[in-house]
């Protein structure tokens, strides 16, 4: 079991019992945040190995908890994947491209988050 500590964002609660508990049963210790304000406290306090963020978000989106992640010296080596329903809200060509480490497109197949992770964590 490889025990590193993954913030799970998404404010659609199914999104994160069933991609929490995928990812609990292949070792991740999944933290669970519902919105921006809460993901970017657990990411403070826990030092996750990656941040997997929602886009659209109550009180802070997906990609300002990515800017409050990237702009900190303690934080900024934590990889963040993005998850959007909305596939033309993310533009790797701006920005956004030093924010975020890479993005999937709701609905994904859970082999496809898996690649990601690895790509990242192992």
């Amino acid at each position: 079991m490889s025990g590193k500590k993954i913030v799970l964002a998404d404010d659609e609660p199914d999104m994160l019992e069933v991609y929490g508990a995928r990812l609990s049963l292949l070792g991740y210790n999944v933290i669970p945040a519902a919105n921006g304000r809460d993901a970017l406290a657990q990411i403070r306090a826990q030092k996750p190995d990656l941040v997997l963020v929602d886009y659209k978000m109550p009180y802070l989106n997906g990609l300002e908890v990515a800017e409050q992640v990237k702009s900190s010296e303690e934080l900024k080596h934590i990889p963040v994947i993005m998850l959007t329903a909305s596939p033309g809200v993310i533009n790797l060509d701006t920005a956004e491209k030093h924010l975020i480490d890479a993005y999937l497109i709701k609905p994904f197949e859970t082999e496809h988050l898996l690649e990601k992770i690895r790509q990242f964590i192992g």
